[in-house]
């Protein structure tokens, strides 16, 4: 086990799990139009000039849909951004039609 990963509690989801399922009900739900891909660019833009780290972020990855490299893998870390950087509340904000 990587030492970032975090320890849960049984019927606890990690923020990864949390990323994925988020993501999959805004493309369920939400219309793929361009206002949506400029909000995650938006998004995404900001994490990379704000978290010097945010290579090493597993919920980055899942977000935007890549994989992380050798290195970055072996120093990943399974935690959310804190803050405004959050790609969870990134997420359920534009589920209730905030962004």
């Amino acid at each position: 086990m990587n030492e970032h990963e975090p320890k849960l509690e049984f019927g606890h989801e990690s923020p990864a799990d949390k990323v994925v399922r988020l993501r999959k009900e805004v493309e369920a739900k939400v219309d793929r139009g361009f206002s949506m891909s400029q909000t995650l660019i938006s998004f995404v833009d900001n994490m990379r000039e704000k978290y010097p780290d945010w290579k090493e972020h597993l919920v980055y990855h899942l977000l935007v849909g890549s994989s992380p490299s050798g290195s970055d893998k072996e120093k990943m870390i399974y935690e959310d951004f804190p803050g405004e950087g959050s790609v969870v509340s990134f997420l359920e904000s534009i589920l209730k039609g905030e962004k």
